[in-house]
């Protein structure tokens, strides 16, 4: 083994792992209620510290990538995510817990940009095709996570099992320790990408995505169980979108690695998937029909899949040279928008129906085929005026 395949394998492992504890978060709040014996807004207070320290630290750490080395974040992540997760287990106390919770949550966020970074600059790969291979095991992660972690937790019980993640957590820092990496930074040019109009233009399409997910992973189900479905049926074709959307991941990597740097991460394709997107959710919100709506399903999962790739790999293109800087406020975006508006989603679609939340997707998606088409457009006078 090479050394840059034993660099991509390790930011992989980062990623998954980091996917894998980002939905063992969502599942703790119960345990963790009944654990420290805490009532609602002691566990809301909890996650309201783990978002807040979370979020503006994404952004720090891929200044610190940048400034110093991604091989120093990542073994730092690992250490404070191990510290993080491991303290929760020591004293069964609200301090102790609303501490250690942010910790992990800092810790966890330095491994996933640190991961990143180390993928999209793996030798010998091209940035868009290794970007791609990255939220493809990020996505693994997430949907893997409640399937290893609830059986661990009935069987091995609370402190146990978070001590097993916690080891988990210093894989990726071990593997890197030994790995010589190549420097990624360019501390001139952190800043300038924010100078930049198309690239806040892909933050603010990075803002809108996470909303589009949420509500596809979230109202699958229940809208088919609204249309008559039985619950086994609708579970089928939730499982048979997921893989549609991995599916189209796969496909996406093949053609990032087949094609040159700037042909498919534009403005222009990134519209076209907008506009597919919208069709088939608005189809979604319209239909009363079983079989309609579940084959839609597939065409959605296809249709969603490949879109965070693209916007990812463009806006990665744009700020080259600043990877960590890029990566950083890309999360960060994300993590904004999933915290903002997939709470909106919910809310809109449970006063209403489920299938009202494929026409919110629809909606969003109209907004950022409006955001590409205006990108399209200016970096094309831009390259007539040359």
């Amino acid at each position: 083994m090479d050394g840059g395949q034993a660099i991509g394998i390790v930011a992989s492992a980062g990623v998954g792992i980091v996917g894998l504890l980002a939905t063992t978060a969502a599942h703790l709040k119960g345990t963790l209620s009944k654990q420290l014996n805490l009532g609602n807004p002691q566990i809301t207070g909890l996650w309201s510290a783990l978002y807040l320290t979370s979020l503006p630290m994404l952004l720090v750490w891929g200044l610190a990538v940048d400034t110093y080395h991604v091989k120093n974040v990542m073994i730092l992540g690992s250490l404070l995510s191990t510290l993080g997760i491991f303290g929760i287990t020591l004293r069964r106390s609200y301090p102790y817990a609303l501490a250690f919770i942010a910790l992990s949550g800092i810790g966890v966020g330095a491994l996933g940009i640190a991961s990143l970074v180390l993928i999209a600059r793996t030798p010998d790969a091209k940035p868009a095709a290794a970007l791609s291979v990255g939220l493809l095991f990020l996505t693994l992660g997430m949907l893997a996570g409640p399937w290893i972690v609830r059986p661990m937790m009935r069987r091995l019980e609370f402190k146990r099992t978070l001590c097993i993640l916690a080891l988990l957590c210093l894989v990726p820092g071990a593997l890197i320790a030994p790995l010589d990496i190549p420097g990624v930074n360019a501390p001139a040019e952190e800043i300038e990408i924010f100078q930049s109009v198309p690239f806040w233009m892909m933050i603010f399409l990075v803002f809108l995505y996470p909303a589009l997910e949420a509500a596809a992973g979230t109202w699958t189900a229940p809208y088919l169980k609204h249309l008559g479905l039985a619950d086994g049926k609708a579970f089928a074709w939730l499982a048979g979108f997921w893989m549609a959307f991995l599916a189209a991941r796969v496909i996406m990597i093949s053609l990032f690695q087949s094609y040159p740097e700037g042909r498919i991460d534009k403005p222009w394709v990134i519209f076209s998937f907008g506009v597919a997107l919208a069709i088939v959710a608005g189809n979604l919100g319209g239909s009363a029909h079983r079989t309609r709506a579940s084959l839609g399903l597939l065409l959605l999962g296809t249709v969603l899949g490949p879109l965070l790739p693209t916007l990812l790999a463009t806006a990665f293109r744009l700020a080259d040279g600043s990877p960590g800087t890029a990566v950083g406020a890309l999360a960060a975006a994300a993590f904004l928008g999933f915290l903002v508006l997939a709470p909106v989603t919910d809310a809109y679609t449970r006063r209403h129906a489920p299938q009202y939340a494929w026409r919110f997707l629809a909606g969003l998606a109209l907004v950022m085929t409006l955001l590409a088409l205006v990108m399209e457009l200016t970096s094309s006078a831009v390259q007539i005026r040359k």
